[in-house]
């Protein structure tokens, strides 16, 4: 089987399948898809991770998120449920973290669900950059990228093998997960094809301290295909298709505990007293919604992923040109059955766009340089039974669509023999985003009044809303390497993030709070009563009136105040929940990450041994972000509202150090990084950010971690045996707003894990097609919780794969 010249360029330059390397702290490996180029310009350029297929299957991951939880600075996002888990890189995740399958990114973005939808079992590799890199990818990757690259035939392949199958067969002690995939492939000298499927089945997951994570349970099945057509050696097309499917029942919100069945909140049958509510509201304000949302309806989800791609490469003898053409299409529909009410939501979000880009190399000047184009359309339905207190007090069904262009130029400039290298780069961005359809208005209340007094959302809120802008993104880095064992790098790197379909549009209410209705009408009766005596009190104090003598003329005209009272009491509405209203902000701006940093790193040969590898890293860096885009919430005395809104100016600075040892019988590796986010502006003029300050810690900032592992190679390259023990130091830098919803004082404790793992892969022989990872997390069965995640982790998880080779 013939090795075209761009096969050898797009794929023998990612990272090798070896055994060589455990650790995904290495940064000897070229990033070829989250970088767009495999120029060691561009490597050295930029802070870059690299998991190999290798490190995955020792990893034995459930998610992406998991497989790089001991990269510095790096932690998951979403709980315990792994169909929930994102990665989180320096403090950033979600949408504010570029994900990227196979060079085309994925834009699906639900509050309270997981994104990441691909298993493990169907990634070759993945690759991260650590920081903003909006030059090269655009709108979302203030905290990052994170790059996933499916296998091919080829990936697969021995040497001189045209025809292959792979199975495997996995499973995880603390859930029961049965993982199993299986995939055939073939190639000549034109043709390459692979099919593949999975099946994945969990039940619920044990926890550190012994109970059971409720509703984690999941299904995930799906398949991949991919046909490459060698037309020659400068020309290859290649076509692929990704179904995955999921199904689960679990609360609404998926970062959360538990989710409830019963048609009300967890306090009792016929909701909050007044006296209850009372001493919530003005004892612990935001308790209101810390006693709702520790549960969530229960709710049975379905998410559908498919996404096909058109590729196109071209690379003849010129080295100015190396190009890809693709294009693409995302089509995601989640589905949800709520248990509580017996109603269906659907969000369906889709995805169509092209990516051009292509490289030239003039000695003196490299550039990538390219066009992106995505239209993405949303189309929402909630449905509600007015009849069932849960379903009243939700969130409304939008629609929208937005277009989003970016074009892009990526300079290096050699200097001294390569031994300076300036890296220019810019990124023109524009987005238009559109509302279609006519918003529900919604009621707002002023926080000190007892009656209801409309309040609709302005015309420009509610007809066919839009939001139009535009960014610049530069970056500049300077790299200096005066020796071959060292490089220094600056850098100033600029990203932006639009805001997203849900974050302009999203409306109706978030929440409601059950309350007893007579309790509630009596409470408000005897409330409005009061305020009408110590009125009168006070007028006749005001003119003289003994204070004695005042309360007893008051008090005879009590009978009065009553009939007054229960006359407006007549026309008012009985009072039977505190709901929060959400409402939408057309009006938001896009989020700017401006990020400054310094690396060095150390790269040491045949230090003790002949062959052997030892490696230093270390960088600083400070993000700052203007216009921060967060919900928040304000208390009335009869209801909440809810908004996105934009934080003026928040900053996130952190360092991380890390080093690695490897020769042919032993791998020692420790890393350690810390970040600390805070506000650095408000605006108190905003009724959501009144309770915001400056020097207040920004809340989703992960512990401060140190790891250490040690690898054994009893045989190189086929059987050894490791360990990673990582250590999460108090996360006590919490925002005040998050203690009172969430916390109880000083909420996340120190906690340390420790895990084992071994693998055997055979190279030759009778059993040089089989490979066996074992390894057990979590080994002591530590009880923990990580840094803002809603519940505990999990426990004590032995894990076996076995994977074959025909």
């Amino acid at each position: 089987m013939k090795l075209s010249k761009i096969y050898t360029a797009l794929f023998l330059t990612m990272p090798a399948i070896a055994m060589a390397d455990d650790t995904p702290t290495t940064l000897n490996e070229i990033s070829v898809v989250a970088l767009r180029d495999a120029s060691t310009y561009a490597k050295e350029a930029n802070k870059t991770v690299v998991l190999d297929n290798n490190q995955i299957q020792v990893a034995q991951a459930s998610s992406v998120a998991q497989a790089l939880k001991n990269v510095p600075n790096m932690s998951i996002e979403g709980g315990d449920r792994a169909i929930n888990q994102k990665p989180d890189i320096r403090g950033l995740t979600g949408n504010r973290v570029a994900q990227v399958i196979d060079g085309v990114k994925q834009n699906f973005e639900l509050k309270n669900r997981g994104s990441y939808f691909l298993p493990m079992s169907m990634v070759q590799s993945v690759e991260v950059i650590k920081g903003p890199a909006s030059t090269l990818w655009g709108n979302g990757a203030l905290g990052g990228v994170v790059a996933m690259r499916t296998p091919t035939a080829l990936d697969l392949l021995d040497d001189g093998q045209d025809f292959g199958a792979k199975v495997n067969q996995g499973y995880h002690s603390a859930n029961q997960l049965s993982e199993t995939s299986a995939m055939v492939y073939a190639a000549n000298d034109n043709f390459d094809a692979l099919l593949g499927g999975f099946y994945n089945h969990a039940n619920n997951l044990r926890l550190g301290d012994g109970q059971h994570l409720p509703n984690s349970g999941y299904i995930q099945k799906g398949g991949l295909a991919k046909l490459g057509w060698q037309i020659d050696d400068a020309n290859r097309v290649t076509v692929s298709h990704r179904l995955v499917r999921i199904s689960q029942t679990s609360p609404n919100d998926n970062n959360l505990l538990n989710g409830k069945l019963a048609q009300d909140t967890p306090v009792g049958t016929k909701g909050l007293t007044f006296k209850q509510f009372m001493e919530l509201a003005h004892g612990a304000r935001n308790g209101l919604h810390m006693v709702n949302y520790k549960y969530s309806p229960l709710s049975h989800q379905t998410i559908t992923d498919q996404n096909t791609t058109l590729d196109y490469a071209f690379d003849p003898e010129s080295k100015y040109i190396d190009s890809h053409v693709t294009l693409y299409r995302n089509h995601t529909v989640e589905r949800e059955h709520w248990l509580v009410d017996n109603v269906n939501d659907k969000t369906k979000y889709v995805t169509n766009g092209f990516n051009i880009r292509n490289s030239s190399d003039f000695d003196w000047l490299y550039l990538t340089y390219g066009v992106d184009f995505a239209h993405n359309k949303i189309n929402t339905v909630r449905e509600k039974n007015v009849n069932v207190f849960e379903s009243k007090y939700r969130p409304s069904g939008y629609n929208g669509k937005s277009d989003n262009t970016g074009v892009f130029l990526q300079g290096y400039v050699p200097l001294f023999n390569k031994s300076l290298v300036l890296s220019p780069g810019i990124r023109y961005d524009h987005y238009r985003t559109k509302a279609e359809g006519h918003f529900q208005s919604v009621t707002i209340l002023p926080s000190k009044s007892m009656r209801p007094i409309p309040q609709i959302i302005p015309e420009d809120k509610l007809n066919d809303p839009k939001l139009t802008d535009h960014h610049y993104s530069p970056s500049f880095a300077v790299t200096w390497k005066p020796a071959e064992f060292f490089t220094l790098g600056i850098k100033y790197n600029e990203a932006f993030r639009a805001p997203s379909l849900q974050e302009s549009f999203a409306n109706g209410y978030l929440f409601g709070i059950k309350l007893d209705p007579i309790s509630m009408q009596n409470g408000i009766k005897q409330q409005m009563i009061n305020g009408m005596l110590q009125g009168m009190i006070q007028g006749m104090k005001k003119q003289g009136v003994p204070a004695a003598q005042a309360e007893k003329i008051a008090q005879s005209r009590l009978p009065q105040l009553t009939a007054q009272v229960n006359k407006i009491l007549e026309h008012h509405p009985k009072v039977d929940a505190y709901p929060a209203q959400l409402y939408p902000n057309v009006h938001l701006k896009p989020e700017i990450a401006r990020n400054k940093e310094i690396d060095a790193n150390f790269h040491f040969q045949d230090v003790f041994t002949s062959g052997d590898k030892w490696d230093w890293s270390a960088a600083f860096f400070r993000n700052d972000i203007k216009n921060m885009i967060e919900p928040h919430l304000s208390f009335g005395e009869q209801m909440a509202v809810a908004e996105y809104v934009n934080l003026p100016k928040a900053r996130i600075t952190g360092f991380e150090v890390g080093t690695h040892y490897r020769n042919d019988y032993v791998g020692l590796g420790v890393s350690y990084g810390q970040m600390y986010g805070k506000v650095t502006e408000t605006d108190h003029n905003n009724l959501f950010l009144k309770s915001v300050n400056v020097g207040d810690p920004l809340d989703n900032i992960p512990a401060n971690k140190l790891s250490v592992s040690a690898d054994y190679y009893f045989i190189p390259n086929v059987f050894n045996v490791g360990t990673i023990v990582t250590y999460h130091r108090n996360q006590n830098r919490v925002s005040s707003t998050y203690e009172r919803n969430w916390g109880d004082g000083t909420p996340f404790k120190h906690y340390t894990l420790t895990e084992i793992h071994t693998t055997y892969a055979p190279k030759d022989g009778t059993l040089k097609d089989l490979r066996i990872d074992f390894s057990i997390d979590n080994l002591f069965d530590q009880s923990y919780r990580p840094a803002f995640s809603l519940m505990n982790g999990a426990g004590r998880n032995f894990k076996l794969n076995i994977g074959y080779k025909f």
